[in-house]
């Protein structure tokens, strides 16, 4: 991943090929912005005490198996920091361990 000097993803390298983040699906970009707030979340507070990440009904454009490695990913983070998601499609968070669901 390429960052810029205000630590902005402006590029992704995948398989020795890069692109540019204008180059990249919707879903590829939202799903490297939350890695980056996970990633940002876990180097902050790595005892848990600091600011929640907040998560917004994101992860709309990601296929099955992406789902699936993003849910792995929140799970990862989320034993170092506290995570909370908001959506309206749980089922899209399925991959999430030890998560816990409150309902409004």
């Amino acid at each position: 991943m390429g960052l810029d000097e205000n630590m902005a993803i402006v590029s992704r390298t995948l398989n020795k090929q890069t692109l540019s983040v204008d180059q990249l699906s919707t879903g590829i970009r939202e799903q490297l912005g939350v890695l980056c707030r996970l990633a940002c979340a876990s180097i902050t507070s790595p005892d848990g005490k600091g600011a929640p990440v907040v998560i917004d009904d994101a992860l709309g454009w990601s296929d099955t198996a992406r789902l699936q490695a993003m849910g792995q990913a929140i799970t990862q983070a989320g034993s170092k920091c506290q995570i909370i998601i908001l959506t309206c499609m749980p089922g899209r968070y399925g991959n999430v361990g030890q998560a816990k669901t409150v309902r409004f």
